[in-house]
């Protein structure tokens, strides 16, 4: 198996020597590099306390009734 880098190519000859696209050649086959997996970085705010994760769970309710009020008139009319 021929490795390419990022800068070469290869030819049809090179990946398959049966294979001729019409007969052209120069086409390009890309090996494209896997990126490297994300690094895990620690969270940079502080978690939030209990009361205020049911302020933010009351408010986010609040926002789901009011879109769902908007999502019926919208499809309502």
């Amino acid at each position: 198996m021929t490795m390419v880098s990022a800068s070469e190519s290869l030819t049809g000859r090179d990946v398959h020597p049966y294979f001729d696209p019409r007969g052209d050649y120069g086409w390009t086959v890309l090996r494209l590099d896997v990126p490297p997996s994300p690094q895990v970085v620690p969270p940079t705010m502080t978690p939030l306390s209990e009361d205020e994760m049911q302020q933010r769970r009351m408010r986010l309710a609040q926002e789901d009734e009011l879109l769902a009020g908007v999502w019926q008139r919208n499809l309502s009319g």
